[in-house]
């Protein structure tokens, strides 16, 4: 659990899964830049992870983490820094792209790979049981396969196979369930923002008029 009451523990928990997630990723980018600048030719890709476009209970840190490459560590999304290093350094012929997989089957969910921390909460506990549920069920069930998710990547880099022709987009989730995940969540951001228009353009200065 991210918001517990075992401070410090939590927040050296959450640094190290920041310095990991986020800014391994951004200091590797810094120092192959020169290369690629100096070759007139590179792709970047960050892997991402469909817990970058929602947090899960239980997994605070790893999505903090994937928020701030995916929706912003300091107030900045992984998009923004895709975005702002596509326009920085598209004049040298370099592409970037965050890759957001959903489930594949790995050994990331295996008993030897997951820890659980020692709950200070016990209100949590009921949670963390469901979630442990959760886990269980979904180690060596996952429905995507990584050989095919690396070939589809290559594919990307290379501009080969099913990405033969396609102009790389900043971001792009891979497999089915990452797919369905992201369309629930933009769907559901654009109710949010039908249901509350009203109020969300209500704060221009009074000489200044709403667009239509």
């Amino acid at each position: 659990m991210l918001f517990t009451d075992d401070f410090p523990s939590s927040h050296e928990r959450l640094v190290a899964s920041c310095n990991t997630n986020l800014f391994g990723p951004l200091n590797l980018t810094r120092s192959i830049l020169p290369h690629f600048r100096q070759r007139k030719a590179g792709t970047v890709i960050f892997m991402g992870s469909v817990g970058g476009w929602q947090g899960e209970v239980g997994a605070g840190p790893y999505c903090v983490a994937k928020f701030g490459l995916e929706v912003g560590f300091t107030k900045m999304t992984l998009l923004a820094i895709v975005e702002c290093l596509q326009k920085e350094t598209s004049q040298f012929g370099i592409r970037t792209v965050i890759i957001e997989p959903g489930y594949y089957r790995t050994k990331v969910y295996s008993e030897a790979n997951v820890k659980w921390e020692p709950l200070s909460i016990p209100e949590y506990e009921p949670t963390q049981t469901a979630l442990q549920g959760m886990v269980k069920a979904v180690d060596g069930n996952q429905p995507g396969d990584p050989k095919k998710a690396a070939e589809r990547i290559v594919d990307i880099v290379r501009r080969e196979g099913l990405a033969a022709g396609k102009e790389t987009p900043p971001r792009l989730p891979l497999g089915p369930d990452g797919l369905q995940q992201l369309k629930n969540k933009c769907l559901s951001t654009l109710k949010i923002l039908e249901d509350w228009e009203e109020l969300i353009t209500s704060t221009n200065l009074d000489e200044v008029a709403t667009p239509p």
